[in-house]
């Protein structure tokens, strides 16, 4: 069966099958999962038993007690598939197996991030890098020192599910790990207990740097536009002018 054939590759090429998503995640860096969803509820990959897929859902969204599914592969196009693959600080989404397999298995990511390696260092898009420096900034104390809570309060509000509120925490810290390595904060492996971020004296040079290629590049947009309008103009000028030329010749 195709799908069976993907989801195994899939299984093998991550190489572990069940990742706990509990207050005591073991989410690890270069993880995949697999969500399935029906009914509203979701179903997590477990293992793979024979014709089915033995999925595990937690039927109090605030508890981590945890209750086994049995999903026939036959019966897989019924729900909603999410898999999400954390990569450094990406975090890629697949809503097939196929696209999945594709971009993971045949190595298409592995030779775009080959032809992308800067924006592989920065591991978050540029704007978004700056966006999360602008919020840093604003919650740094007296003392340069950020709570990391406070900046997952502002950025993803406040949530009473310890999977979600757990995810939350890697997915902040490794986007904070890109301003750690251009040099603008630094903070230990404890971050997500200690709430020990510091800004360093660089990061308001960064964020001014920044807001000056913004507007830059604003300008430039704006002048491109206004010169794509003019060259419009002047092609309709020219239009009309050869027109009436032509009218005024027959004229004659």
């Amino acid at each position: 069966m195709f799908k069976k054939f993907l989801l195994k590759s899939l299984v093998k090429f991550k190489a572990r099958e069940r990742v706990y998503l509990g207050s005591k995640s073991s989410l690890e860096n270069n993880d995949m999962y697999f969500i399935w969803a029906k009914d509203s509820k979701k179903y997590y990959l477990e293992s793979i038993e024979g014709e089915n897929v033995l999925t595990f859902h937690y039927p109090d969204p605030d508890s981590d007690d945890a209750e086994t599914h049995k999903i026939p592969f036959s019966q897989l196009s019924q729900y909603d598939l999410l898999i999400k693959h954390h990569y450094r600080l990406w975090q890629l989404e697949y809503t097939t197996l196929l696209s999945a397999y594709i971009y993971n298995v045949l190595g298409i990511n592995r030779v775009k991030w080959f032809f992308e390696q800067s924006r592989d260092k920065k591991t978050i898009s540029y704007y978004e890098k700056f966006e999360l420096l602008s919020v840093v900034l604003k919650h740094r104390d007296a003392s340069n020192k950020v709570n990391f809570y406070a900046l997952k309060r502002e950025i993803y509000g406040n949530s009473s599910e310890n999977r979600t509120d757990y995810t939350h925490n890697m997915d902040l810290r490794w986007k904070l790990l890109a301003l750690q390595e251009s040099g603008d904060v630094s903070f230990k492996d404890e971050v997500l207990h200690l709430s020990n971020i510091t800004v360093n004296p660089q990061a308001l040079n960064t964020l001014s740097a920044y807001q000056r290629e913004e507007r830059k590049h604003r300008d430039s947009i704006r002048m491109a536009r206004i010169q794509q309008t003019i060259a419009f103009l002047l092609f309709i000028s020219a239009v009309i002018n050869v027109y009436f030329t032509h009218i005024a010749d027959k004229g004659t």
